[in-house]
């Protein structure tokens, strides 16, 4: 499960997009960093939406 939810996500998104306050702005009024924020839009700007987060795969190899 992700720590934020898609519509808090969408939220901020949008307010950068309408707004064109900087990610850094944003940081200060929600209490996200920057760079989470920015990985956000990108993802949103690329796919339309945001994916979720994958579990890491653990390999074991029998000899």
């Amino acid at each position: 499960m992700s720590k934020y939810s898609e519509e808090f996500k969408l939220k901020i998104v949008k307010e950068h997009k309408e707004t064109h306050i900087g990610a850094e702005s944003l940081q200060r009024k929600y209490g996200v960093y920057h760079s989470q924020i920015e990985q956000w839009i990108a993802q949103f700007e690329l796919t339309g939406t945001f994916t979720k987060p994958t579990a890491p795969q653990i390999k074991s190899h029998f000899i």
